[in-house]
């Protein structure tokens, strides 16, 4: 992708107005009307992994993960930084339309009944998908999020779709977690590198 259309688009993500709701319209309406038939393996997902001696869960969430996607950014995370890059507001309100959106499947990483972490997955036109990850403060450093992500990178390749996504250069844990799973950046976007995956579709 283009360095000044990345950083443009990151940008737009950031401020989040009225450009960025009318491409997740569109967006919306190209997943919907012509790929929702092929979303399938997302329907009931859910995977059981360890990491740092512990068990968890990966799995899509319903309407009723709402409440704990609010409760999880509200106190569970720092948000914050120029190396954060928010994935949709979340307010109680963005969060519900989030959970609607064809085009977008939030999982929950669970510890017990506990949420402590959460994922995005956003199918992009035409068969790409971007993802993001985020795992609660005190559970950090346990390989949790690098176990979690390797879950959801296959739930992306199973929907037929080819991982897709940028990285802030100044995120070196999500660097180091992208290269622990044989992901590495593939053009350097002067703020961002652009990850593709290597593995293949």
């Amino acid at each position: 992708m283009n360095k000044n259309l990345l950083n443009f688009m990151l940008n737009i993500q950031k401020k989040q107005g009225f450009l960025y709701k009318l491409i997740l319209s569109v967006n919306e309406l190209y997943i919907k009307s012509f790929l929702s038939g092929q979303l399938g393996p997302s329907k009931g997902y859910a995977e059981a992994f360890s990491a740092g001696g512990e068990e968890f869960v990966i799995r899509v969430l319903g309407a009723s993960g709402q409440a704990k996607v609010c409760d999880f950014f509200k106190y569970s995370i720092k948000a914050g930084g120029p190396d954060y890059v928010m994935p949709h507001k979340t307010d109680a309100g963005s969060i519900e339309k989030i959970f609607k959106m064809v085009s977008h499947i939030p999982l929950g990483i669970f510890h017990n009944d506990d949420l402590v972490g959460y994922a995005l997955i956003r199918l992009l036109f035409p068969k790409r998908a971007s993802y993001a990850i985020f795992v609660s403060d005190k559970w950090q450093g346990k390989g949790i999020g690098t176990a979690a992500l390797g879950k959801q990178l296959d739930l992306i390749r199973k929907l037929k779709f080819e991982p897709h996504s940028a990285v802030s250069k100044k995120n070196a844990r999500s660097i180091k977690m992208l290269k622990k799973l044989g992901i590495e950046y593939t053009d350097d976007l002067g703020d961002y590198f652009e990850v593709k995956d290597r593995n293949g579709a």
